[in-house]
């Protein structure tokens, strides 16, 4: 049985090419299994980039493009079946049960920042 590597990250917004391909290029190099990003700025007419750019699964919670958004990216390749997900509509959290090589995990990547009102 393998070990898996996670990571969970503030990137504070991808919507900079330059920048969303510097941090993909550093996950990949670094071997992440599953990343948990948050402050993604991503929205619904750049999945198909973002998921071009990485080349493995993400799923997406939507804020906008100035502010929230979080996104869970799987490494290529990787044996999952996601037995359980709820995506937040304000890109708020991502709520994931799955089976990653046979082993049961239940997730939660969340991003409330510390001045909500």
């Amino acid at each position: 049985m393998t070990n898996l590597k996670f990571l969970s990250v503030n990137v504070r917004g991808l919507n900079s090419t330059i920048k969303r391909r510097n941090i993909f290029r550093f996950l990949r190099n670094n071997h992440y299994d599953v990343i948990f990003l948050q402050e993604t700025y991503s929205s619904k007419e750049m999945e198909a980039v973002w998921k071009n750019e990485w080349g493995g699964n993400i799923l997406f919670s939507h804020g906008s493009k100035h502010s929230k958004g979080v996104a869970v990216l799987f490494k290529t390749n990787l044996d999952i079946q996601i037995d359980n997900l709820e995506i937040d509509t304000l890109g708020r959290y991502i709520f994931l049960k799955c089976k990653i090589d046979e082993r049961e995990f239940s997730r939660f990547n969340v991003y409330f920042p510390n001045d909500m009102k």
